[in-house]
């Protein structure tokens, strides 16, 4: 029987750009699933255009993992589509080009040795 290929996550905590002035237990930053594509991804990221950013935000809703945004009243806000449209452009592009820099696989290490 064919078996579907598993994926390791591959999670990496970025800190955004704008808030690099401030001191790093301040920054804004993420925590995003840059493991290799699945049929999910190309569902909704098939045609990558960097000026699509409501295809890019559904893409970031799926592989934040966790980030610590709040709202003014210090409320956490969860990842979600809409969180993610709020989100400054800077840090917006900021991710796009990390998503450009993706691992090339996330095949299991056992996979990779076979």
């Amino acid at each position: 029987m064919p078996v579907l290929p598993t994926y390791e996550p591959y999670i990496k905590q970025l800190f955004l750009p704008s808030t690099k002035s401030l001191p790093q237990d301040k920054q804004a930053w993420v925590k995003i699933d840059l493991s290799a594509a699945r049929v999910e991804d190309s569902l909704v990221y098939s045609d990558f255009d960097p000026n699509s950013y409501v295809r890019f935000a559904r893409w970031l809703s799926k592989r934040i993992v966790e980030w610590n945004f709040t709202e003014e009243d210090l409320t956490p806000i969860p990842v979600s589509f809409e969180a993610i449209l709020r989100m400054p452009k800077v840090d917006f592009e900021y991710l796009t080009q990390q998503k450009m820099h993706e691992p090339e696989t996330g095949l299991s290490t056992t996979e990779k040795k076979t």
